[in-house]
């Protein structure tokens, strides 16, 4: 029962690391994604947006949740209110995947012993 016990709050303890390092990468992604200006719209503007997530995820993380405006940094836009609800929401996503990989390989042991 201990030894579950462990396994289980490793699981939960690397769910939660992950999600602290992944936080605010993913806030300044989405941002960018959503705020990208000058690029269009329809399917021709995806890797334009994409590209610009990406920067901005870059951004968001070295300035510490605060994207600049106009990357003159004369203006931020604050996007640490974004912190909390973002990390309880990808630290559920880790830890659920985590339970359903161990499921899916627990039943894998369990069907390769029955044959």
């Amino acid at each position: 029962m201990k030894k579950q016990f462990l396994l289980h709050l490793v699981f939960v303890a690397f769910a939660f690391g992950l999600a602290v390092v992944l936080t605010l990468p993913v806030i300044g992604f989405v941002y960018g994604c959503i705020e990208a200006k000058g690029v269009g719209d329809g399917l021709d503007s995806i890797f334009p947006r994409i590209f610009i997530g990406v920067v901005c995820a870059v951004l968001t993380t070295f300035e510490g949740g605060r994207m600049p405006h106009d990357f003159g940094v004369t203006a931020y836009t604050d996007l640490r209110h974004h912190i909390i609800p973002t990390f309880f929401s990808l630290s559920t996503l880790f830890y659920s995947t985590i339970l359903l990989f161990l499921a899916f390989l627990h039943f894998i042991r369990r069907r390769k012993r029955q044959s």
